[in-house]
């Protein structure tokens, strides 16, 4: 259809060029085959590719998929050529851009926001460039109709280079195969799995293309650098280990353990996103030489055992409460249950796309935190101006019984990680003075206003 369509469209133009006396473009967004000897023929790719490293989507597949509703919240693979950059910034490291499956394509995609080759921030304003081949990695959504990649996204490969190569990761991640550290970083996120890699280094600040030092001097203990090669110094070529206080903390970090720096550890936690990039975290069990540091699975069970969880996407909000101290009429809710996302909280309507003036709390039931120190959290979010962490906070409080959370005392809790794209991280806060402690609310609490609302999703939580 697309091609009687086009050649219709050729004949009129061809017509209307002899009835007139000044030169005619080309319609807007028409692009043609410059190679056809005709020189009129659109280019028609057939959707293809199953989304995984081995076989990434086409952008024929991806509108597809996205058009059709399909899409999920898992991070899947995306091949095509680059023919528009709207902007590198080097100020936040990241690109908007759009690719097709060929440089003449009548369709593109949007990569919004994405990070460089392995997740690393832009520092140069020339690293990509149209017509560059990308393989990029991230999730699919559809924005007011716009289909995209979300922001957070990563370059997997650039002109066949980067990305590992392309080989499968699908069956990596045991104490018998663990992930290397270059298969780890396309590996999307993953729980409970091994990983093998050797100490580099560590984050000394936020910013991890700029805070990474590759040595032990003046090292801090919450983190590590691991790399495929004990002498690597390529920041994009490694991944930053969290080190949760206990055993792992105690007998990997550098500032107690300088003579670790080059060492080869094996770890189980989860791949998930750290630093803005692909890390580790909930690290329990660590192996470095013949010594062995927190609980190796099968073995007793974690180092950190959960005392009690939630699922939302399984199971709705539950006996948690809502409660509005500031909405609007046009909005059906603030917070509502889902089976995608679990929890999703937003001051933003589809429909009319408008953003609206709101202040909505999602409250536990009394808990007892008698033996818990910890509280997790699985989150993505989007559309925040200023970050999640900006507009959104998570309190406790040990007087709230319940309606109007105003009426009690609440105390802000400090998340160690915030998402920034529809990418789900796993986070972690203390409980502070509320840990031991019997009867107590833990209160998830988003505001908007009417110039931005963005998005905020809680899947899970639990407490340790």
């Amino acid at each position: 259809m697309k091609r009687l369509i086009y050649s219709a469209l050729a004949m009129f133009m061809a017509a209307f060029s002899f009835s007139s006396c000044e030169d005619v473009p080309a319609p807007f967004n028409t692009d043609f085959d410059n190679n056809n000897s005709g020189g009129n023929t659109p280019v028609v790719v057939e959707p293809a590719g199953d989304g995984t490293v081995s076989s990434p989507y086409n952008v024929a597949r991806t509108l597809e998929i996205i058009n059709g509703g399909s899409y999920t919240a898992d991070k899947v693979y995306v091949k095509g050529i680059i023919t528009q950059i709207d902007e590198i910034s080097t100020s936040y490291g990241n690109a908007t851009y759009y690719i097709a499956d060929a440089a003449n394509s009548t369709t593109s995609f949007e990569i919004f926001r994405g990070y460089s080759l392995n997740g690393a921030k832009f520092s140069k304003d020339d690293e990509i460039k149209v017509g560059d081949s990308v393989v990029v990695y991230g999730t699919l959504m559809s924005y007011n109709g716009t289909p995209e990649m979300a922001q957070g996204s990563q370059i997997y490969s650039l002109n066949g280079k980067g990305g590992g190569g392309g080989t499968s990761t699908g069956d990596m991640g045991t104490e018998a195969k663990p992930f290397d550290v270059t298969s780890a970083l396309s590996a999307g996120q993953k729980t409970g799995v091994y990983i093998q890699g050797y100490i580099v280094g560590f984050v000394s600040g936020k910013d991890i293309s700029t805070d990474s030092k590759f040595t032990a001097a003046d090292a801090v203990v919450t983190n590590v650098l691991i790399a495929a090669s004990a002498t690597e110094t390529d920041v994009t070529k490694c991944m930053p280990v969290q080190l949760p206080s206990g055993e792992v903390r105690t007998g990997l970090n550098l500032k107690d353990n300088v003579g670790n720096l080059g060492k080869q550890v094996t770890l189980y936690g989860d791949l998930a996103t750290y630093f803005n990039v692909q890390g580790v975290k909930n690290t329990t069990y660590a192996k470095l030489g013949s010594k062995e540091y927190g609980t190796k699975p099968g073995k007793g069970g974690s180092s950190e055992t959960v005392l009690q969880s939630f699922d939302f996407k399984a199971n709705g909000k539950g006996d948690w409460t809502i409660f509005d101290v500031k909405t609007n009429e046009a909005l059906s809710a603030v917070w509502e249950a889902t089976t995608q996302y679990g929890m999703k909280a937003t001051g933003y309507l589809s429909s009319s796309k408008q953003n609206y003036d709101t202040d909505s709390w999602f409250i536990s039931p009394a808990l007892d935190l008698t033996k818990a120190t910890t509280l997790s959290f699985s989150q993505a979010a989007n559309f925040f101006a200023n970050g999640v962490e900006s507009e959104c906070s998570v309190l406790v409080s040990t007087n709230y019984t319940s309606g109007d959370p105003s009426k009690a005392t609440w105390t802000k809790l400090t998340v160690d990680t915030w998402p920034n794209s529809w990418t789900f991280v796993t986070s972690t806060a203390p409980l502070g003075s509320a840990a031991g402690k019997t009867n107590v609310h833990i209160a998830f609490r988003y505001t908007s206003t009417a110039a931005k609302a963005g998005t905020w999703e809680i899947s899970s939580v639990s407490l340790k």
